[in-house]
């Protein structure tokens, strides 16, 4: 492991946390016990019950309420503080593998056009959509359909799109 400065405000409970580290090759500190959920560590502490948030606490500083622990390596069992950094929630969520994340890394559409500022358009509930598709979609449903115009009884005329 490597050597870290801990604040440490109760020395037993630090010692009972090391004794459950296990070092691995990756770098990762792996924790013995049990899952809380998701795959995140328990260990009661005075800051509470994960150990990912207690290693921060103690190696990197306090924990600030409004932001949420990422695991740079990806391992949620990980308490090794060089791997945990404090981040929004949703730059959380843009860097892990859940589906907001694996789209905002998207660089095509699915019928290959490249995704870039000029080409994006948001659509309903601020979904990213390709402009290029767009244009594609609303000149085949313009292709459907045929401006007719009508004379009203009254001598004026309407336009009305009617199908091909």
């Amino acid at each position: 492991m490597t050597n870290f400065t801990p604040n440490v405000r109760d020395l037993s409970t630090h010692k009972r946390f090391l004794s459950r580290l296990m070092p691995l090759e990756t770098g990762c500190w792996a924790m013995d016990g049990v899952d809380v959920s998701g795959g995140y560590r328990a260990f009661h502490s005075d800051i509470g019950t994960l150990a990912h948030r207690y290693a921060y606490s103690v190696y990197v500083g306090p924990l600030n309420e409004s932001l949420q622990i990422d695991h740079l390596c990806r391992n949620r069992w990980c308490c090794n503080p060089l791997h945990l950094e404090q981040v929004t929630a949703r730059v959380n969520q843009l860097r892990g593998f859940g589906a907001s994340g694996m789209n905002a890394r998207k660089k095509i559409c699915v019928n290959g056009h490249p995704y870039t500022q000029e080409s994006e358009v948001s659509g309903k509930r601020n979904r990213r959509r390709c402009g290029e598709c767009e244009k594609d979609q609303t000149l085949k449903r313009n292709r459907m359909f045929k401006n007719t115009e009508v004379r009203l009884p009254d001598g004026s005329r309407k336009q009305f799109r009617v199908a091909r």
